[in-house]
């Protein structure tokens, strides 16, 4: 769902964001001022604040909750592309490798104990929602170089970066990256020795019982009909 939505109702002017697919705020317009609900939305597509206007004027403001089950997820990237190597000096390849068990690997990922503490201690009240350990902004990565040989191994993985909440546990990722498989880096038609970046992150996002970023589009449609 793309593009931009202006729907006029009786001279109400009714607008959304160009990209509907990181839609960040909705506002209801009439006369050039903000009349009925604006609402904003968080990154993982949930209703965040309704505030509703009469002329220009908030009349009422509501919060919601980013998550209604929120659990520790961890994603795997990985960096391989010419303005990389350039960047890091790295002899350049004509293709480079790519990945071709991401998913799989990714699925491998344990979560650290440190993190599921924290995700009970967010569950038993402890943490506000303007803090950093808040299920709604936390966040913690880390990142390894990784030497692929021309049959697309991984045959080095050395730390880059890490975070504060992963510090402790950098050796624990190892295993799941050395199951990493690649289509080898060419050069001149040859499989080559080559460099990735993997970066690991961990935060907390919807249970996959749930499927929040329907919500935003439920509201449009909901909006969209009066």
């Amino acid at each position: 769902m793309h593009g931009k939505v202006t729907r006029y109702n009786r001279g109400l002017i009714q607008r959304a964001p160009e990209n509907l697919g990181v839609i960040n705020k909705v506002s209801s317009y009439f006369e050039g001022e903000l009349h009925g609900p604006q609402q904003t939305f968080g990154d993982n597509g949930r209703v965040r604040t309704e505030t509703i206007y009469d002329h220009g004027n908030p009349v009422s403001a509501r919060q919601f909750p980013m998550f209604d089950h929120p659990e520790p997820t961890a994603s795997l990237r990985l960096i391989a592309d010419e303005r990389h190597y350039d960047l890091w000096g790295e002899e350049m390849v004509d293709e480079f490798p790519v990945p071709q068990n991401l998913a799989e690997v990714t699925q491998q990922i344990i979560i650290p104990s440190s993190i599921e503490e924290l995700h009970r201690m967010n569950c038993s009240g402890e943490y506000r929602e303007h803090e950093s350990n808040h299920w709604n902004n936390f966040q913690a990565s880390i990142s390894y170089s990784l030497r692929i040989d021309p049959s697309g191994q991984v045959n080095n993985i050395k730390l880059t970066t890490t975070s504060y909440h992963l510090d402790h546990v950098t050796d624990s990722f190892i295993d799941a990256l050395n199951r990493l498989s690649f289509k080898p880096a060419v050069k001149l038609g040859v499989p080559v020795n080559s460099k990735a970046i993997a970066v690991i992150s961990i935060q907390f996002t919807e249970s996959e019982t749930s499927s929040p970023s329907k919500d935003i589009f439920a509201w449009l449609r909901n909006l969209f009909r009066r």
